[in-house]
């Protein structure tokens, strides 16, 4: 005889749990830029491969996305792609830029800046850059802007 299901047993029998398609990452490999809530939400999204975040304004996600992108094209090989809105193309330039420059030498001490020798905007090569205070970087910048004949 069929025993007729609780609502709350019926309800449980339906849940369909993601499958994990992803890969693990230990604590030392993500960059230690990334504060508490950002390093566990690039662990859960890393494991379980194929997930979204979303998370509200403010809490970093440029930083994570360009993070979980950096552990998979290093586990995988080869490149990797962001999709992004124009509108948001700088920030992500300028925090990839920091993500790789944490990675390669460290953190950025207190009131410098990231100035690129080779004078490209894409740029985000950690050997291309120098750390300078904000008046250095806008004097360089002015100096080769005299130099390209630009204002």
């Amino acid at each position: 005889m069929n025993v007729p299901l609780s609502y709350q047993q019926f309800l449980e029998a339906k849940i369909a749990m993601a499958p994990k398609m992803g890969f693990d990452v230990a604590d030392h490999e993500i960059n230690p830029i990334l504060l508490g809530h950002q390093r566990a939400i690039v662990k859960w999204a890393c494991r379980g491969g194929r997930r979204a975040i979303f998370a509200a304004f403010g809490l970093g996600k440029t930083v994570m996305q360009l993070e979980i992108l950096r552990l998979v094209t290093m586990r995988t090989g080869g490149r990797g792609l962001l999709v992004a809105p124009l509108g948001v193309r700088q920030e992500f330039r300028r925090d990839a830029e920091v993500v790789m420059w944490a990675n390669e030498y460290g953190f950025i001490p207190g009131k410098k800046q990231i100035d690129h020798k080779c004078r490209q905007r894409r740029c985000v090569r950690p050997d291309h850059g120098e750390l300078v205070t904000h008046r250095q970087n806008q004097k360089r910048r002015d100096a080769a802007r005299r130099l390209e004949g630009r204002r």
